[in-house]
C-alpha cells in the first residue's frame, strides 16, 4: 500500500542520511510495527523509594517554647 506523509525537513534529511533514500520506508514500517505491535509492561512503582533509617531522622536538641 502506498501512502504520502508529511515529514519535518530534519527528520527526512536524518532518515536519508540513515537508511538512505530507498530504505526510509522499511525503516519507517519497522518503527511503526515496534511501537504498534509490542506489549509494554506496566511501569511499577516497587523499589523507587530508598530505605528508610533511622539515621535519616533528624531530632531537635531542644524543644521550641
Amino acid at each position: 500500500m502506498r501512502t504520502t506523509i508529511i515529514l519535518q525537513d530534519e527528520i527526512h534529511a536524518k532518515l536519508v542520511e540513515l537508511f538512505g533514500k530507498r530504505g526510509i520506508s522499511k525503516a519507517l514500517n519497522e518503527l511503526a510495527a515496534t511501537h504498534l505491535f509490542t506489549k509494554k509492561k506496566p511501569k511499577s512503582m516497587f523499589g523507587t523509594l530508598k530505605r528508610f533509617d533511622l539515621s535519616d531522622v533528624k531530632i531537635p536538641d531542644e524543644e521550641f517554647n
